[in-house]
């Protein structure tokens, strides 16, 4: 199957669903031309290895082997395209990933402008071209928000999304090592 990303969505039907134990999973690929398709569903009992396993392990026996896939980053998504899909690249969905900051990050702040000060440094510094100028932004980053005030965020950042392990899934200097075609959230 020629097509660059794979991607998931976990919760569409969800309550349609939901009086029969199960969780509507859309499976969609996108291609070189930015043409997105569907692969598959899947009804699953829960978002577990287990779950996310079987599914995978259908697609597989289709022909289905993507080379990149774009997830939110549940551990039971990622164990699961770990264990099938072994060396394939996985890509942390950006909209998950700042709704995520947002949720933790912008009751810190005291004003509008703050906030959004803050969130455009956040997303500047994940949007990095090189690593270069990560570790520019990301000095600039830790100098203007680590203090009283926001050092809380400075840390959950630190210890969530810029650490080994999710640095190269999220920040672009990384992230652009494999063909994507600039698809870095799981819904189009």
């Amino acid at each position: 199957m020629d097509f660059s990303v794979f991607s998931e969505g976990f919760r569409c039907f969800r309550k349609l669903f939901s009086i029969f134990g199960l969780g509507a999973n859309s499976f969609k690929g996108i291609t070189g031309s930015a043409k997105t398709f569907s692969i598959g569903f899947a009804f699953l009992p829960n978002e577990s290895i287990e779950s996310y396993t079987f599914a995978f392990e259908e697609f597989k026996k289709l022909g289905i082997r993507p080379p990149v896939m774009v997830m939110d980053g549940s551990d039971g998504l990622k164990g699961a395209a770990d264990k099938v899909y072994t060396n394939m690249p996985t890509l942390l969905c950006t909209w998950h990933v700042n709704k995520n900051v947002l949720s933790k990050c912008k009751g810190k702040f005291r004003t509008k402008e703050a906030w959004e000060t803050f969130y455009s440094a956040w997303r500047n510094l994940i949007q990095s071209p090189t690593f270069e100028v990560f570790d520019e932004r990301w000095q600039e980053f830790e100098n203007n928000y680590d203090n009283d005030d926001t050092g809380y965020c400075v840390n959950y950042i630190k210890d969530e999304w810029i650490k080994p392990g999710q640095i190269e899934r999220l920040v672009t200097a990384w992230t652009n090592r494999y063909q994507h075609f600039d698809t870095t959230v799981t819904t189009r």
